[in-house]
């Protein structure tokens, strides 16, 4: 009797351990961090900026006192003097740029004329040797660079032409329609409706199994004061109810990959598969327990289940990392996409004359905190599919589990990283309706995504 009892003691503390099923929160929680459009239009829309700037040139207009000599020049000549030098500004950095291109032989400087300014205005940001070393790559080869962002492509600047040529083998460039670019995959919305109508059953399912673990639990606390066949069906039913509980764990899973439209139809495939079987695992175990006929059936078939759960939960953690990283991956593209909006935008600016040198800096910074987030997020998946091949009959290894816990804490620190980039985005924004210029919401019908197939740090 004492080994039955130890038995279900271990079930006990195992389903007791039951993770809170983090999908969800954890997704709900990315979502409200990927308010980039939602904000961007409130900070365009928000006229106490306006206000607060026309105020700030009505009061620069109203410098004088009574004691204050009138000096020969209006506010309004001083604003036009002050454009003027901008525009002064302007025409000696492109002249600048000029410079550094004639700098480079024709058949070079030839490569570069399909370009859209703001990917000129990239390439210009570099040093000279670095341009000319961009040069002499084949033209294919440019058009990947020409795709980058800011940060990337300093990056790239910064390698030898060796690591160039081999990193650049791992770029891939497409052309992505607008309405498909944040979606790995198109669910149509009859089977998204399903999947969450699966979901909510699952829980419910999930909610039912518990309370009448939890009421077996109870039982289970008198089980040596039961007779022999009283104890065998305590410990069935007890089993039982657990094995419940995991299997509408692997239910909710499935039904939120289901609805995940981050996932590739290749990862989302895995995943059912994956959670499939382990139900099925699951399943024959319950059917050892419902089969027991003598304590010693019992207790085997209880032994069953425990192995199942401690397989099933290492599954389980390394979807939820997987569904969660996912979303961090989607936010990292929103993003890029819009430094590329704000780079046509500062562009506009200065050929009206603003001065743009801060924001471009800004811009920069931006670049560099998305940058990270997509290394962060890149080594995270990266260790997610090497915990999953490391899976074993008893659950996840101890170095799997250390590669898990590393994947999760990345994908934290990407989500981090890009909630700093927001932060950065917000400030541009406000200063850029400041100097006058204008960003529109409007989406291109296609727009470029560079796909990166290496785990490397680009």
């Amino acid at each position: 009797m004492k080994k039955i009892y130890a038995i279900l003691m271990m079930v006990v503390i195992i389903i007791s351990a039951v993770p809170v099923f983090a999908v969800e929160g954890e997704q709900n929680a990315l979502s409200a961090g990927n308010s980039n459009d939602t904000e961007v239009e409130a900070v365009l829309l928000d006229e106490s900026d306006d206000a607060a700037v026309a105020e700030e040139v009505q009061g620069s207009e109203k410098e004088s006192d009574s004691e204050t000599v009138i000096t020969p020049f209006s506010a309004r000549e001083r604003l036009r003097e002050q454009i003027n030098g901008q525009v002064d500004a302007y025409k000696e950095r492109r002249e600048a740029q000029i410079e550094a291109f004639t700098q480079l032989r024709a058949e070079q400087i030839e490569k570069f004329k399909a370009y859209k300014q703001e990917q000129i205005e990239r390439f210009t940001a570099l040093r000279q040797e670095q341009i000319e070393k961009f040069a002499s790559l084949r033209q294919e080869q440019l058009d990947k660079l020409a795709a980058l962002d800011r940060a990337r492509l300093r990056k790239f600047a910064n390698m030898s032409d060796e690591d160039i040529q081999d990193k650049l083998e791992n770029i891939k460039v497409n052309k992505v329609r607008v309405e498909n670019l944040y979606k790995k995959r198109v669910i149509l919305k009859e089977r998204l409706q399903d999947a969450r109508d699966r979901y909510d059953k699952a829980k419910k399912r999930y909610q039912t199994a518990k309370e009448n673990f939890l009421e077996a639990k109870e039982r289970f606390q008198d089980f040596r004061e039961l007779s022999e066949e009283e104890q065998i069906t305590a410990a069935k039913d007890f089993l039982t109810h657990a094995g419940e509980i995991i299997i509408e764990d692997l239910e909710k899973i499935k039904a939120k990959a289901a609805e995940n439209d981050d996932l590739t139809e290749e990862e989302y495939d895995k995943i059912i598969v994956d959670a499939d079987a382990r139900i099925a695992e699951v399943k024959e175990a319950m059917a050892q327990v419902e089969a027991a006929a003598t304590k010693e059936e019992v207790k085997e078939a209880g032994k069953e289940i425990i192995k199942s759960w401690e397989r099933v939960r290492a599954h389980i953690k390394l979807h939820v990392g997987e569904m969660v990283s996912s979303k961090v991956g989607e936010i990292i593209q929103r993003s890029e996409q819009l430094e590329k909006k704000m780079e046509t935008v500062l562009l506009e600016m200065e050929e009206k004359g603003i001065d743009v040198a801060d924001l471009d800096a800004k811009l920069d910074a931006y670049s560099e905190k998305i940058d990270e987030a997509r290394t962060k997020y890149d080594r995270a998946k990266a260790l997610f599919e090497e915990a999953k091949d490391m899976i074993k009959e008893d659950g996840l290894t101890e170095e799997a589990k250390e590669k898990a816990r590393q994947a999760h804490e990345l994908a934290k620190e990407a989500h981090a990283a890009l909630k700093e980039a927001h932060s950065k985005l917000m400030e541009i924004l406000r200063e850029v309706k400041q100097k006058g210029g204008t960003v529109s919401l409007d989406e291109e019908d296609e727009v470029e995504v560079v796909e990166d197939s290496s785990t490397a740090d680009v």
